[in-house]
Order: C-alpha cells, then sequence, then structure tokens
C-alpha cells in the first residue's frame, strides 16, 4: 500500500482531494496505526468553496468511531487568499520550473470551458491556497523545532496551527 510505503519517509501528508476520500484515506491509515500522533494530515480548504464541519468524520456507516479517532491526527486549513495578482511572481515561476517558459500552462482545469478566465482565477486560487497552507506548516514546524520539540508528534503540530491566522502572501 502506497501510504505504508510513503510513512517510511514522511510524517507529513498534505491531501489535495475531497473530504469523502480524505475520510477513506484516514480509515486506511487508522488500520495501519498511523492516526497515532506520529503523522499529521493537511487538508487545505478554501473559504467559499467549501464548508467543513466539526463531525466531517460521520457517516453513520459503522466506521464512525474509527474515522472519529483518525480525524484527530486531520488539520482541514479554511485559506482566504489575498488578490491573486500578489501570486504572479511565484506562478511564473512555477510555470518556468514546470514548462520552461513564462506561459500559464499550469492552468488546465477548466470548470466552464467558456469562462476561461473564471478556469484561471480558480487555478490561481488553488495553487496560491496550497502555497498559504504549506508555508503555515513550516512555520509551525520552525517554531516547534525552535522549542526543542519533536515534529512526530502530529497531535501538537494539529494542535500549534489550530485556530491560527497566517498572514500569507499581501501586497
Amino acid at each position: 500500500m502506497k501510504l505504508k510505503e510513503a510513512s517510511l519517509t514522511s510524517r507529513v501528508f498534505v491531501l489535495i482531494m475531497d473530504t469523502d476520500n480524505v475520510r477513506e484515506l484516514i480509515l486506511r491509515a487508522t488500520k495501519l496505526k498511523m492516526t497515532t500522533g506520529e503523522y499529521v494530515y493537511i487538508v487545505p480548504e478554501f473559504l467559499g468553496l467549501a464548508r467543513i464541519s466539526s463531525d466531517v468524520w460521520r457517516r453513520r456507516d459503522g466506521n464512525d468511531r474509527e474515522a472519529r479517532q483518525g480525524f484527530r491526527s486531520v488539520l482541514y486549513i479554511n485559506i482566504l487568499s489575498p488578490p491573486l495578482s500578489v501570486y504572479d511572481p511565484i506562478l511564473e515561476r512555477l510555470s518556468r520550473r514546470v514548462y520552461g517558459n513564462d506561459s500559464k500552462s499550469y492552468l488546465t482545469a477548466m470548470i466552464n470551458e467558456e469562462d476561461t478566465a473564471a478556469a484561471e482565477e480558480v487555478q490561481q486560487t488553488i495553487l496560491t491556497g496550497y502555497y498559504n497552507a504549506i508555508m503555515m506548516y513550516l512555520q509551525v514546524a520552525n517554531e516547534t523545532l525552535a522549542e526543542d520539540r519533536h515534529l512526530q508528534d502530529g497531535v501538537a503540530i494539529v494542535r500549534a496551527i489550530s485556530n491560527r491566522t497566517f498572514q500569507g502572501e499581501s501586497h
């Protein structure tokens, strides 16, 4: 299983998937004893695009107890993005690194093929949201290490990030 293989080198997982798939992965991780605090699972969410309730783990399908336990290792980060133009230099560097040019080739998912401006805005929001989520985690990781604590304590990392406001890229 890929999750077990990834656990050999990683303790932090950024999950870019919908809530139902996050729950399924967390149930698998729980069975593998990967939700006991040694690992942290970060799920960036965008305010306005998704609303996460406190019982996101509940499905009333017989797996709720395990899911609730596992979700103690999951950190949902609601992301408010600044004006997208702030991220243009980051997105241009991404495009140069991946595609070797300054095009907007990274903008591939289309919500409405006739509204390319809307598709571009959604893609930029997603990319910049992940950027801010990773930066927030790194800020907490640096604080944790500076205090001589261990990054392997996923529960402590989740607590340190919970209810935190992070000033990402700004004007």
